[in-house]
């Protein structure tokens, strides 16, 4: 893309900012251009988090019905998987699945909670607290 061609839309999603992308340049470098926003990227974005919404008030019904353990909900809200969670842990994906179980979860040491809270950026009671879930409407994520 051309320096000129770069969208300047003034989407929303920016408050007012711009972000960096690299365009050509008209002796055929490239460069960094700034970005008002792109109201295609608006649009698919707004789809994206209307699906991770959807996402999570299922999970949210799921784990209030006794189905699912609150930290399937706190993962999904940071946009992580079993696998991406431990990683970040250290530990093994199959122990993050186990403790997905809400019987198991249920039974976890403050010592694990403590390491969930961490790496997810909660509080250990809202990971203790069904009832601390909050209703969609994106909820806190991004």
């Amino acid at each position: 893309m051309k320096v000129e061609e770069v969208p300047q839309d003034r989407a929303p999603s920016y408050e007012g900012r711009s972000k960096v992308c690299y365009a050509v340049d008209a002796s055929g470098k490239i460069v960094k251009t700034p970005t008002s926003g792109w109201m295609v990227e608006e649009w698919a974005m707004s789809i994206a988090w209307e699906t991770i919404g959807s996402t999570l008030d299922r999970i949210r019904a799921d784990v209030l019905a006794g189905a699912a353990s609150p930290l399937a909900w706190f993962m999904t809200m940071r946009q992580m998987d079993a696998r991406l969670l431990a990683q970040n842990l250290g530990i093994f994906t199959m122990r993050v699945w186990w403790h997905l179980r809400p019987g198991v979860f249920a039974r976890l040491s403050q010592a694990w909670l403590s390491r969930y809270a961490d790496c997810l950026d909660v509080p250990v009671a809202s990971l203790r607290d069904p009832a601390a879930i909050p209703e969609s409407r994106h909820a806190g994520c991004g």
